[in-house]
Protein backbone atom coordinates (compact mmCIF):
# COMPACT_ATOMS: atom_id res chain seq x y z
CA UNK A 1 0.00 0.00 0.00
CA UNK A 2 1.16 3.52 -0.54
CA UNK A 3 0.35 7.13 0.45
CA UNK A 4 -2.44 7.62 -1.87
CA UNK A 5 -4.47 4.59 -1.21
CA UNK A 6 -3.66 5.14 2.21
CA UNK A 7 -5.16 8.42 2.39
CA UNK A 8 -8.60 7.82 0.42
CA UNK A 9 -9.22 4.81 2.58
CA UNK A 10 -8.24 6.35 5.75
CA UNK A 11 -11.58 7.21 6.80
CA UNK A 12 -13.06 4.06 6.18
CA UNK A 13 -10.52 1.84 8.37
CA UNK A 14 -13.06 1.86 11.39
CA UNK A 15 -16.27 1.36 9.20
CA UNK A 16 -17.52 -2.53 8.66
CA UNK A 17 -18.01 -3.34 5.32
CA UNK A 18 -15.95 -0.61 3.80
CA UNK A 19 -13.15 -0.58 1.44
CA UNK A 20 -11.22 0.54 4.44
CA UNK A 21 -12.14 -2.14 6.78
CA UNK A 22 -11.27 -4.99 3.78
CA UNK A 23 -7.53 -3.12 4.02
CA UNK A 24 -7.31 -2.20 7.76
CA UNK A 25 -4.12 -4.56 7.67
CA UNK A 26 -2.67 -3.74 5.55
CA UNK A 27 -3.55 0.52 6.17
CA UNK A 28 -1.80 -0.12 9.54
CA UNK A 29 0.89 -1.75 8.43
CA UNK A 30 1.88 1.20 5.88
CA UNK A 31 1.10 3.38 8.93
CA UNK A 32 3.84 1.82 11.03
CA UNK A 33 6.21 2.54 8.07
CA UNK A 34 5.37 5.80 6.76
CA UNK A 35 6.48 8.83 9.11
CA UNK A 36 3.33 11.19 7.19
CA UNK A 37 0.84 8.20 7.23
CA UNK A 38 1.79 7.40 11.13
CA UNK A 39 0.93 11.15 12.05
CA UNK A 40 -2.16 11.05 10.22
CA UNK A 41 -3.74 8.12 11.87
CA UNK A 42 -2.46 9.42 15.06
CA UNK A 43 -3.99 12.82 14.72
CA UNK A 44 -7.26 10.85 13.25
CA UNK A 45 -7.05 8.71 16.56
CA UNK A 46 -7.02 11.66 18.97
CA UNK A 47 -9.96 13.79 17.14
CA UNK A 48 -11.73 10.74 17.41
CA UNK A 49 -11.08 10.09 21.40
CA UNK A 50 -11.73 14.50 21.25
CA UNK A 51 -15.21 14.06 19.63
CA UNK A 52 -16.12 11.05 22.16
CA UNK A 53 -15.40 12.55 25.05
CA UNK A 54 -17.47 15.96 24.13
CA UNK A 55 -20.02 13.73 22.75
CA UNK A 56 -20.15 11.92 26.22
CA UNK A 57 -19.59 15.49 28.01
CA UNK A 58 -23.18 16.62 25.95
CA UNK A 59 -24.98 13.54 26.03
CA UNK A 60 -28.94 14.88 26.21
CA UNK A 61 -27.88 17.96 24.63
CA UNK A 62 -29.32 18.78 21.16
CA UNK A 63 -27.53 21.23 18.19
CA UNK A 64 -30.72 24.28 17.62
CA UNK A 65 -32.60 23.94 14.28
CA UNK A 66 -30.73 26.87 13.00
CA UNK A 67 -27.37 25.10 13.71
CA UNK A 68 -28.68 21.91 11.68
CA UNK A 69 -30.08 23.92 8.91
CA UNK A 70 -27.04 25.93 8.69
CA UNK A 71 -24.84 22.80 8.54
CA UNK A 72 -27.51 21.42 5.75
CA UNK A 73 -27.26 24.46 4.22
CA UNK A 74 -23.10 24.19 4.09
CA UNK A 75 -23.35 20.66 2.80
CA UNK A 76 -25.79 21.28 -0.12
CA UNK A 77 -23.82 23.69 -1.30
CA UNK A 78 -20.10 21.93 -0.98
CA UNK A 79 -22.23 19.53 -2.65
CA UNK A 80 -23.24 21.52 -5.57
CA UNK A 81 -19.89 23.29 -5.82
CA UNK A 82 -18.23 20.50 -6.65
CA UNK A 83 -20.97 19.35 -9.56
CA UNK A 84 -20.90 22.89 -10.77
CA UNK A 85 -17.13 21.89 -11.20
CA UNK A 86 -17.99 18.84 -12.56
CA UNK A 87 -19.81 19.89 -15.06
CA UNK A 88 -17.78 22.73 -16.08
CA UNK A 89 -14.87 20.14 -16.45
CA UNK A 90 -17.23 18.13 -19.01
CA UNK A 91 -18.03 21.16 -20.77
CA UNK A 92 -14.66 22.11 -21.44
CA UNK A 93 -13.43 18.79 -22.49
CA UNK A 94 -16.79 18.60 -25.06
CA UNK A 95 -16.21 21.86 -26.58
CA UNK A 96 -12.08 20.76 -27.02
CA UNK A 97 -13.53 17.37 -28.49
CA UNK A 98 -15.64 19.67 -31.08
CA UNK A 99 -12.71 21.98 -31.83
CA UNK A 100 -10.59 19.22 -32.71
CA UNK A 101 -13.75 17.48 -35.15
CA UNK A 102 -13.92 20.59 -36.09
CA UNK A 103 -9.97 21.24 -37.18
CA UNK A 104 -10.21 17.93 -38.73
CA UNK A 105 -13.32 19.00 -40.72
CA UNK A 106 -11.97 21.94 -42.59
CA UNK A 107 -8.71 20.43 -42.61
CA UNK A 108 -9.75 17.52 -44.79
CA UNK A 109 -11.66 20.44 -46.60
CA UNK A 110 -9.36 22.08 -47.44
CA UNK A 111 -7.72 18.92 -48.74
CA UNK A 112 -10.40 18.55 -51.20
CA UNK A 113 -10.73 21.50 -52.58
CA UNK A 114 -7.42 21.72 -53.74
CA UNK A 115 -7.29 18.54 -54.91
CA UNK A 116 -9.87 19.71 -57.04
CA UNK A 117 -8.31 23.20 -58.03
CA UNK A 118 -4.90 21.23 -59.10
CA UNK A 119 -6.60 18.31 -61.13
CA UNK A 120 -7.26 19.43 -64.71
CA UNK A 121 -10.74 19.15 -65.68
CA UNK A 122 -11.46 16.11 -67.78
CA UNK A 123 -12.20 16.53 -72.05
CA UNK A 124 -15.11 14.86 -72.84
CA UNK A 125 -14.35 11.37 -74.16
CA UNK A 126 -14.92 11.07 -77.83
CA UNK A 127 -18.24 12.69 -78.51
CA UNK A 128 -17.74 16.33 -78.69
CA UNK A 129 -14.69 15.71 -80.60
CA UNK A 130 -15.82 13.90 -83.62
CA UNK A 131 -19.26 15.69 -83.73
CA UNK A 132 -17.12 19.03 -84.55
CA UNK A 133 -15.08 17.38 -87.07
CA UNK A 134 -17.85 15.62 -88.85
CA UNK A 135 -20.16 18.63 -88.88
CA UNK A 136 -16.83 21.08 -90.17
CA UNK A 137 -16.47 18.29 -93.09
Amino acid sequence: MDCAEFIEIYHELDRPDTSGSLFRERALAHAETCASCGALLTDGEALDFALQNLAEGSSGREASPRVEAALLREFKRVKNAGSQWRIYKQLAMLGTAAAVLLALGLGVHHRVESRMRTTPPQVASGTGASAAGTSAG
